[in-house]
């Protein structure tokens, strides 16, 4: 996969491997404003790398990842505590404006319907972030990953497709993690509450008459 003899496709997939470190990193930094940060410049390098690469949707899809970030961030500063896990008006327009701009950007440097697997994967992303359930969330964040590594074999990038394949891997685990957990804490308090109802029939008096 690849020409390995193009000086630019291996320049491509160094810059890979350094923006899925970045990545991983993030997953070690509890800071939101760090996180954000790491993020964009992992875009950034992404960017870089799509560039190198040729693959124009994977740019632009990088392009408006990183304006989408700092458009919620702006959003999430300005909610009132109360509506933050709720989905406001402004959180409908923002879906509607990066639609378009999606579609746009993804119309004019699409090669092939193929290389729309890079819009696709992004923008399953963008509805994980933008609904409020986290179950959604991490779920389609498995499609998300699952989109990109098509894309990233589309567009003949080696280490794109094994790194996204194995954060495939890792989110899919959480996920079913997740699930288990949830699952073990209806059970707990299903038990929980079975006790209570069974205590207080024990515990109420007789009526004598």
């Amino acid at each position: 996969m690849g020409d390995w003899s193009s000086a630019t496709y291996i320049a491509s997939q160094i810059i890979t491997i350094v923006a899925f470190a970045l990545i991983g990193a993030t997953f070690f930094i509890k800071k939101r404003p760090v996180i954000l940060a790491l993020i964009i410049i992992c875009n950034l390098v992404f960017i870089t790398s799509f560039a190198l690469l040729q693959a124009w949707v994977g740019v632009a899809m990088s392009v408006v990842a990183i304006g989408r970030d700092l458009t919620l961030l702006v959003i999430d500063k300005y909610k009132k505590p109360e509506n933050k896990k709720r989905i406001m008006l402004v959180d409908w327009i923002f879906l509607a404006v990066l639609t378009a701009v999606m579609v746009t950007s993804t119309y004019f440097t699409a090669a092939g319907w193929m290389t729309w697997f890079g819009f696709a994967g992004t923008y399953c992303y963008c509805i994980a972030i933008w609904q409020k359930n986290i179950l959604v969330y991490r779920i389609l964040g498995v499609i998300c990953e699952a989109l990109w590594v098509v894309y990233n074999v589309v567009i003949q990038n080696l280490f794109g497709t094994i790194l996204e394949g194995v954060l495939t891997i890792v989110i899919a685990v959480g996920l079913i993690l997740y699930i288990i957990e949830i699952a073990k804490k209806k059970k707990a308090q299903s038990q929980i509450g079975r006790r209570k109802t069974s205590r207080s029939d024990t515990e109420s008096p007789s009526i004598v008459e």
